[in-house]
């Protein structure tokens, strides 16, 4: 998806997260070089070996689209005593709420849930009590006005040419997920498949799988122009990967390496050949 990224701080670190070009933000943004994307010849993840999947998962877990560098594995943690769940509340404020993408968000949200014990989504129509509940993930299907306004209201959003993108925050300097939000544009976009493939780009990403790829074309963190709506074998193990009791918030590219080193493929789809 080539769209426009920026960081955002408001207390805790807030993400936007939508592609191409990342912006430091304070009071005025200030553009910085992009990273050339890897000059690949796309392919199909199907039938990806462990390690070639492994490999994929250091890109897209251990990287940030248009920084230079590796970052840490951001994930959702466990807060507010609310163990695994993680509440995903699907905004009607002034929003084009359709029943028909709801149920698409249904979709995705089961499709996670089978995939891992990590950590469970639990879809809520409406809004939280409070903007900075803890374990919420709050989805905004409209125009981009109407989610700065109820959503995201500190986020600046001016220039963004995007169909959607995705915000987490976490705890203080660590990579601990605890709130977050996704906006797909459902008033400018009238393509169902290019909707569906935008939701669940932002919906997977959010959970801390932050990187696209050229590498990839059937895999939904593609980097081009792509209708892809449904996960690859690799990203259904990406899932799996990130989710994995081993793989624990803020560790880094090497640590990573060690537990992929050993871990069991077993309930991953990868071939261990």
């Amino acid at each position: 998806m080539r769209l426009v990224e920026r960081f955002i701080t408001i207390g805790v670190l807030v993400l936007l997260f939508a592609a191409c070009t990342e912006l430091p933000e304070t009071i005025t943004p200030e553009p910085v070089n992009e990273v050339p994307p890897q000059i690949v010849q796309p392919q199909k993840s199907n039938a990806l070996s462990c390690q070639e999947t492994f490999d994929y998962f250091v890109e897209v877990a251990h990287k940030i689209e248009g920084l230079a560098g590796d970052r840490p594995i951001r994930k959702w943690g466990a807060r507010d005593g609310l163990g695994k769940e993680v509440f995903v509340y699907v905004s009607k404020l002034e929003s084009s709420f359709e029943r028909e993408v709801f149920k698409e968000l249904e979709h995705i949200v089961a499709e996670i849930n089978n995939l891992t014990d990590e950590v469970n989504l639990k879809i809520i129509e409406g809004d939280p009590q409070s903007s900075f509940e803890l374990n919420s993930l709050r989805v905004y299907l409209g125009n981009i006005d109407g989610y700065k306004k109820h959503i995201e209201p500190a986020a600046t959003v001016d220039g963004i040419v995007s169909d959607g993108f995705f915000v987490y925050h976490s705890v203080g300097n660590t990579s601990e997920i605890v709130r977050g939000s996704v906006w797909v544009d459902t008033v400018g976009v009238s393509d169902k498949e290019r909707i569906h493939h935008v939701l669940r780009e932002e919906v997977t990403q959010v959970l801390g799988l932050t990187n696209d790829s050229n590498r990839f074309e059937d895999s939904i963190f593609f980097q081009g122009d792509s209708q892809t709506s449904s996960y690859s074998k690799a990203d259904r193990d990406l899932l799996r990967i990130l989710h994995h009791p081993d793989i624990k918030v803020n560790m880094s590219k090497a640590q990573t390496l060690s537990v992929l080193a050993n871990i069991d493929t077993r309930s991953f789809e990868c071939s261990s050949n």
